[in-house]
């Protein structure tokens, strides 16, 4: 070849060598999925390595946090609430993978675009592996799982897929008319996504597992209907332990458990309508230390991911009273358990580890630590 033809290609290459230092060219070494598998009630994952291999299976409690990203002004719109993962991803997973968590579960999939790769992979790159609810924030849209789970299946960050979001408590937001309507579509999802994907476990979420005059029951749920099910996640609110939860879900099903919300808001409220009282992080940090501990203990336990994150100004609505623009105290009473949270009242809008400017509370500097001697 002669010279100026040699220069001319190089040329023309030049910009894609300078490409290859991006994080696109990982994504491109990273085509191959990671594996994911449950063995004794354990979950193991084996990353990629290339050349069609992976390393050797590794034990992965999940260390994680529910992660749904939010700046002021954001409202509770998918579209507005699918923005703000691009927007605060390479902050928040830095500051993720320094509290040692190890896993994010989200309620929306990152789109179907070149972010939700990019999202993707600086999570992978910082250790983090990722739950996404597949359906459309919890609604069973199977047109949405077929399109999600095919986008994102061969990319290594993806631990798990997740569908629904307490639907035993609210029918997939009303899709559907009875539980046994919703059990059997929960089964049709799962074997669906199984039908596209056979590297990674469908996990689905509930909420509270004992519920009084339930029509099919959880254990027919577990065991007979929705048996395409691998693991269960749990919303669970008892208190500052969770009590028998676990003895309870032995004696429904063998399948694994992880705890897909768990937790306390910040602020001890003192009165309500109007709500007053005030700020005790280390409340909340102790709440969750002694949760996690207790969680990660437990036989059958995949470990869980912390409700949530960063506080979110969105929760109270703008027709009762809230703003978008400030911190609203209001939330809801737990008359059901007066034990649920330190002042039986949730308040919504201060759950977060961290505030919305991402100021760590006293709860993330707990979780660092206990997070941080969990092998």
């Amino acid at each position: 070849m002669r010279s100026l033809d040699l220069r001319r290609m190089l040329g023309v290459l030049a910009p894609l060598f300078i490409i290859c230092g991006s994080v696109s060219c990982t994504r491109d070494q990273n085509s191959h999925p990671s594996k994911v598998e449950i063995r004794d009630g354990s979950l193991y994952v084996s990353k990629p390595v290339g050349n069609g291999t992976w390393q050797a299976p590794i034990h992965f409690p999940i260390k994680g946090v529910c992660w749904s990203p939010a700046s002021m002004g954001a409202t509770g719109e998918r579209k507005s609430r699918v923005a703000e993962f691009s927007r605060w991803a390479e902050r928040d997973l830095n500051d993720i993978q320094a509290m040692n968590a190890n896993t994010i579960y989200t309620f929306l999939d990152f789109g179907d675009g070149d972010d939700a790769m990019t999202i993707l992979d600086e999570s992978y790159k910082r250790g983090i592996m990722v739950i996404p609810t597949v359906d459309y924030d919890g609604t069973d849209d199977k047109e949405r799982v077929k399109l999600i789970v095919k986008r994102y299946m061969h990319h290594p960050a993806i631990l798990m897929w997740a569908i629904g979001n307490e639907w035993n408590i609210n029918l997939y937001h009303g899709r559907y008319h009875t539980l046994l309507e919703a059990a059997q579509a929960t089964e049709d999802t799962a074997k669906l996504i199984k039908e596209i994907d056979t590297m990674h476990p469908v996990a689905s979420i509930f909420g509270e597992i004992i519920i009084p005059h339930q029509n099919p029951t959880t254990s027919e749920i577990v065991e007979s209907i929705a048996k395409s099910v691998d693991v269960w996640g749990l919303n669970i609110y008892r208190g500052g332990t969770f009590g028998a939860l676990f003895d309870q879900w032995r004696k429904l099903t063998d399948k694994p458990l992880f705890l897909s919300e768990f937790g306390t808001d910040s602020y001890y409220s003192t009165k309500w309508w109007p709500v007053q009282g005030h700020e005790d992080q280390q409340m909340q940090a102790n709440f969750l230390t002694g949760l996690i501990k207790e969680m990660h203990s437990q036989k059958g336990s995949l470990g869980g991911t912390i409700f949530e994150w960063n506080d979110e100004w969105w929760k109270v609505k703008v027709s009762d009273g809230g703003s978008l623009m400030q911190q609203d105290l209001s939330g809801f009473p737990t008359p059901w358990n007066k034990y649920s949270h330190p002042d039986s009242f949730a308040n919504e809008e201060y759950f977060g580890l961290v505030t919305l400017d991402r100021k760590p509370k006293e709860a993330y500097r707990a979780v660092q630590k206990v997070y941080g001697e969990i092998k």
